[in-house]
C-alpha cells in the first residue's frame, strides 16, 4: 500500500511488483484527462472535479488510489468506488474476467513510457495476451530523484 506516515508518499515495492491482481467487478468512476506526450494536463482540477461529481453521485472511494490512465493524448483519472446497480457513464466496471498485473517503475516521470514497454513483456510473457488498458498509481508530493510509480496492465 501507500504509507502516509512519512511526511510523504512512498510505495510498498513487497505488495506491487510483479503482481497479479484478481478485478473481475471492480467499479471505478473516472473523468476524463487530456494528456500532452503522456503527463497529464490540469491534473490538480480533474482530480478536483473528480472528487466533485462522485460526491455528488453519492459515491464514496473504496480506497486513496487514483489510478491515471497512461496515453499520449486522451485518458481518465479513476478511483475505485463500490459497485452500484444504477447505470452511470462515468462508472467503468470490468464485468468480464479481469486480471491485473502491477510492476513499480523506478525513474524520472519522462522515461514511464520504457517502464509501461517492460510491464507489457511481462504480461505477455505470463498470459500470452497483449495488455488491454495501462495505468499508474497517482503519487503526490513524490521526492526529486526518488520517483517510484506503480504501472499498471489490465488484461
Amino acid at each position: 500500500m501507500l504509507n502516509h506516515h512519512t511526511g510523504g508518499s512512498e510505495i510498498d515495492e513487497s505488495i506491487w511488483d510483479r503482481k497479479e491482481i484478481e478485478w473481475t467487478g471492480k467499479s471505478f468512476y473516472f473523468v476524463p484527462v487530456t494528456f500532452l506526450l503522456g503527463r497529464p494536463l490540469g491534473l490538480g482540477k480533474k482530480l478536483e472535479e473528480l472528487n466533485r461529481h462522485m460526491r455528488q453521485g453519492g459515491y464514496k472511494p473504496v480506497n486513496s488510489m487514483v489510478l491515471l490512465q497512461f496515453g499520449k493524448f486522451k485518458g481518465r483519472a479513476m478511483v475505485e468506488v463500490p459497485k452500484k446497480d444504477t447505470h452511470d457513464a462515468n462508472i467503468c466496471t470490468y464485468d468480464i474476467p479481469t486480471t491485473v498485473t502491477t510492476m513499480v517503475y523506478k525513474g524520472e516521470p519522462l522515461g514511464i513510457a520504457k517502464g509501461f514497454d517492460r510491464l507489457k513483456e511481462l504480461v505477455y510473457s505470463r498470459r500470452s495476451m497483449a495488455a488491454r488498458e495501462l495505468y499508474y498509481l497517482y503519487v503526490p508530493n513524490a521526492t526529486a530523484g526518488n520517483y517510484r510509480t506503480v504501472l499498471f496492465a489490465i488484461t
